[in-house]
């Protein structure tokens, strides 16, 4: 789809950007059948994803969306440009401005299909079949090491509770993104290397001269590929999936037969490309709500839901609102949400704080997105605003003595509606509506202005009988959006890992 320039933002630019993408990598396939196929393994999800996550982290390239008159055609001939650039030798002098880029972009077509196809004649094989034989269940040991691939350190806590109660493996965890400087390591954690050089733009220093032109994420693959043959896992587990180097785990460990478990970690309302063509063995979600999103854009994946082991619900439902809270749960400025759109959250709980006085409204900030000082101080001039900070109080605490929760779409928007907090959805961005649509399902509220959200707020303070209604709304909804919680959860998720070792042993 393409939008007008007036209409243009941050949500039309990932969406413009998608289809793109989709386009040209579709334009290679027509041109060149078997495209993307390395030792048996199709590639195409992970040259997209990196495509997309170097190009929607670009500034110069997303201002040059949000300016540029006319359609996006030029959106396609920079995608292209990079394509050619980085898969088929064109130097980036050739490809730099995009006046020329509008210029030679015919030629570029006519050359670029040659070129295209010549690159995966030399590089592509789509006939070659993984020739390394999955090991059968009495080929291991009974209790194997589990490798656990992630991230970062967020997603090694995300598995605490996982890993502290599994005594019977030995566990390797392995970082792919190394940690942000400044920032402690993790104990007992590795770092994969290889990653770091990963770019379809981009090839590492240290490859040799005569395979300048190999891309970068076949030599990740095959770096990958040497890491499990190394560890040996009987498993390799995922957190999210969502991102390139996911991507190849899953087809390097196809290749080389070892099963791959991707476990949701969060929920993202807008279904990128990361979320989409999924190729693991297993993907545990939540509940059914997530599996059912999911499965319309992976229909091959398999999704079992095992539960959120990471919260516990709350078995209470109390619309009485004595003692209890409104809570901010601010999030950081993002490509969806603006510094205009964080300020707008900022001037809400401001507003509803002066209409409000007997109420008292709790501001969370963003553990990446600390508040400054000028901000601590505009907010401490209303008695009846509190910070909560995340370096001295839980999540679970600020949610057990909230009555209503607000954010944009923080995930803390569904973990509310389990612990007896009412959801109000605030999304002033050019976003579409929550999804899953939680005012829909009677759980919660969604607004796009302070006005809405001032209206809404009358109502869920003045209205006892409308409390208890969206609260018994979202329990009797919660096995669906969590079938367990807790220690339940982990017992299923670990359930579930033991009997995909066993059935694609």
């Amino acid at each position: 789809m393409s939008y007008p320039q007036d209409q243009r933002n941050l949500y039309t630019f990932e969406v413009d950007l998608d289809e793109s993408i989709a386009n040209e990598l579709k334009m290679i396939r027509e041109n060149c059948p078997g495209a993307f196929f390395y030792k048996g393994q199709n590639l195409e999800s992970a040259f997209f994803r990196q495509l997309f996550f170097e190009l929607i982290g670009n500034p110069l390239f997303r201002n040059a969306y949000l300016t540029s008159p006319g359609q996006t055609i030029w959106l396609r001939r920079d995608i292209h440009a990079g394509i050619l650039r980085s898969l088929c030798g064109l130097s980036r002098d050739q490809v730099r401005s995009q006046k020329s880029l509008q210029k030679r972009f015919v030629h570029h077509m006519i050359l670029g299909i040659s070129s295209v196809r010549s690159f995966f004649a030399r590089f592509f094989h789509p006939s070659e079949k993984g020739k390394e034989k999955r090991k059968s269940c009495d080929d291991t040991a009974e209790q194997g090491k589990r490798l656990f691939f992630l991230a970062g350190a967020k997603f090694y806590r995300f598995f605490r509770n996982v890993l502290s109660s599994d005594t019977d493996h030995e566990t390797e965890i392995i970082f792919y993104c190394p940690p942000d400087r400044g920032k402690p390591a993790t104990e007992g954690v590795r770092i994969f290397s290889g990653a770091r050089a990963l770019s379809v733009f981009r090839l590492s220093a240290s490859v040799p001269a005569g395979f300048r032109d190999f891309p970068a994420i076949l030599l990740l693959f095959e770096e990958i590929c040497e890491l499990l043959r190394k560890e040996t896992p009987e498993m390799v587990i995922l957190a999210e999936g969502n991102t390139p180097e996911d991507e190849l785990m899953s087809r390097a460990a196809s290749f080389l037969g070892i099963p791959v478990v991707c476990v949701q970690h969060g929920w993202n309302p807008v279904i990128s490309c990361g979320f989409r063509n999924l190729s693991f063995d297993l993907f545990l979600t939540w509940g059914s709500v997530f599996s059912d999103i999911l499965k319309k854009y992976s229909p091959e994946q398999r999704f079992v839901e095992v539960g959120h082991h990471g919260i516990e619900a709350s078995s209470a439902i109390n619309p009485d609102k004595s003692g209890k809270v409104v809570s901010f749960f601010m999030q950081s400025p993002t490509r969806f949400i603006s510094e205009d759109h964080w300020n707008q959250c900022l001037l809400l709980t401001e507003t509803l704080a002066r209409k409000y006085r007997t109420q008292t409204f709790v501001v969370r900030n963003h553990p990446n997105y600390p508040f400054s000082e000028e901000e601590r101080h505009r907010l401490g001039l209303l008695p009846n605003i509190v910070l909560s900070l995340p370096e001295y109080e839980t999540l679970d605490d600020l949610l057990s003595r909230s009555l209503i929760a607000i954010s944009v779409f923080s995930t803390v928007l569904l973990e509310s509606m389990i612990r007896g907090v009412i959801p109000l959805i605030f999304n002033p961005t050019p976003m579409p509506r929550y999804y899953p649509d939680l005012e829909a399902r009677s759980c919660g509220f969604e607004v796009k202005t302070i006005k809405e959200a001032l209206e809404r707020m009358e109502q869920l303070l003045s209205d006892e009988e409308l409390r208890e209604s969206l609260l018994r709304s979202a329990e009797e909804q919660r096995k669906s959006f969590f079938i367990h919680t807790g220690m339940e959860a982990v017992r299923s998720l670990s359930g579930q890992l033991k009997m995909c070792r066993l059935t694609t042993c």
